[in-house]
């Protein structure tokens, strides 16, 4: 199923896309279980606290993008421009980040158990969770 579509609702939140929708599937009501989207952009939405577990976004460009708190478990994040991201306290449990650039992201506090983080890009402006070292 294909369409396009120019506002997407995810967790409450209510974003501008141009963007083709291939699959979402709702488990619960309020949970966003599965989120395929192709050809669009996050570019600083505001996603705080919202549950995007087993989202499939990779590749995606997401460059200052509010995650802070977010339930990311299990999501392929592979390839994806996290660049400026705020993802500190984010549940990154199981994530495949592999590939992604996190330069000057905020992973402060992020809980990064299990998470795939072979070959992502990071600079100085990176924060960590407290003693983590990448």
């Amino acid at each position: 199923m294909q369409r396009l579509i120019e506002e997407l609702l995810i967790a409450g939140v209510l974003l501008p896309l141009t963007a083709r929708i291939i699959e979402i599937r709702h488990r619960k009501a309020h949970e966003v279980v599965l989120l395929r989207i192709e050809g669009a952009s996050l570019a600083d939405a505001d996603l705080a606290g919202a549950t995007l577990r087993g989202a499939q976004m990779a590749g995606f460009a997401c460059p200052g993008v509010n995650l802070q708190g977010a339930n990311l478990e299990g999501a392929d994040l592979s390839g994806a421009d996290l660049s400026g991201a705020d993802l500190s306290g984010a549940i990154l449990w199981n994530t495949d980040l592999s590939g992604a650039d996190l330069s000057g992201a905020n992973l402060a506090g992020a809980i990064l158990l299990g998470a795939n983080l072979t070959g992502v890009r990071h600079n100085a402006e990176t924060r960590w969770p407290y003693g983590f070292r990448p």
